[in-house]
Order: structure tokens, then sequence, then C-alpha cells
């Protein structure tokens, strides 16, 4: 599975892209998105997919020295999950 979020402070905010793709045949049924311990979505994809990509315009808080913590948890067909974890402080 390859995840690769990104983020971007924005006015208000963070400006976060979550893309996932498996790989070798992996299916994703179920990516859970949160930021600093808040769910962003919990997106249930039926039909199964083998992508999946959800941008959350100006998620969550922003500001000088403010530390985040971003987890993407996606499951897949055999009920493997497969987790991201990003991590930053915004700017001064």
């Amino acid at each position: 599975m390859k995840i690769e979020a990104t983020h971007k402070r924005a006015l208000t905010g963070n400006d976060i892209t979550v893309p996932a793709q498996g790989e070798k045949g992996e299916v994703i049924t179920d990516v859970n998105s949160q930021l600093d311990e808040f769910t962003l979505a919990d997106d249930e994809l039926s039909p199964a997919s083998e992508s999946y990509q959800r941008e959350f315009p100006q998620a969550g808080d922003a500001g000088p020295g403010m530390n985040h913590k971003l987890i993407i948890t996606v499951t897949t067909t055999d009920a493997k999950t497969h987790t991201a974890a990003k991590i930053w402080v915004d700017a001064t």
C-alpha cells in the first residue's frame, strides 16, 4: 500500500490531500483520516477500489509553532490495515 499524504498551510487550517494506492492486488475497502486526534473522514468504499484520493481544504487549526499529527489508516479486502503518519510544526 502506498500512502503519501501532503499538507499546505491555508488561510485557516491546512489544505490536506490523502491519496492511497493499492499494490500487488491490494483493494481498498475503508480509509480513516485523523488530524490532531479528530476524525476528518471515515470513508467506506463500495465497491472497493484499487486507489483513493480525498481533499480536506482548511482542515483543523493552524498557527505559528502549532504541532500536527495526521494519521491515515487504510483497510483492504483481506482485512489488513496499513497506516501512515505525517507529523509537522507550522512555521513561525
